[in-house]
């Protein structure tokens, strides 16, 4: 999933601090269940903290269940990834990394059945869940689905919004 990855940080979002743990995310999106789907919007600009220092952050949420899909992204310390410093320099290594890290995270969210759309009974059936990355081809490429900073790695991703109709399915 491509989309506009500009600068995280929209003024329009209160605070960049706004989130929580994991299983504050959990409980959020089952406060959103049965709401109308534009409520999936109080989730824009929010920060989970996940374990060793691992941040998940919801960019741009979609504006409804058949627009496209949220903008999200992890941002994992460099220290955390656990990858010596040489896989960062020259550039080709670094681009030779980014390009196995983007391979790895869609192998796994399809292995775990995470890239699935799902869509049942028309309209007002069950649809969305998927997870999607710009997922590298036959080539390895120099390429925005992760991004290495001095500090970090982000992977950036996009998250269809689960939704039955225009009703939020926040227990997915």
């Amino acid at each position: 999933g491509g989309g506009d990855w500009g600068s995280p940080g929209s003024e329009s979002i209160q605070t960049r601090s706004r989130g929580g743990t994991c299983s504050d995310l959990r409980r959020g999106l089952e406060q959103l269940e049965g709401r109308p789907y534009p409520a999936y919007r109080d989730l824009e600009g929010y920060e989970f903290q996940l374990n060793d220092g691992i941040v998940f952050i919801v960019q741009h949420v979609q504006s409804d269940p058949f627009a496209p899909p949220t903008r999200c992204y992890l941002t994992i310390p460099r220290h955390a990834a656990g990858f010596p410093e040489t896989c960062f320099t020259p550039k080709p290594r670094e681009i030779a990394l980014r390009d196995l890290i983007a391979r790895r995270f869609a192998r796994d969210a399809k292995l775990a059945g995470a890239d699935q759309r799902t869509e049942a009974g028309g309209w007002q059936g069950g649809k969305g869940g998927e997870l999607t990355i710009d997922g590298p081809g036959q080539f390895v490429l120099d390429r925005s689905a992760v991004v290495v900073t001095p500090d970090a790695i982000e992977l950036r991703f996009t998250v269809a919004l689960p939704a039955q109709g225009r009703t939020i399915m926040g227990r997915w």
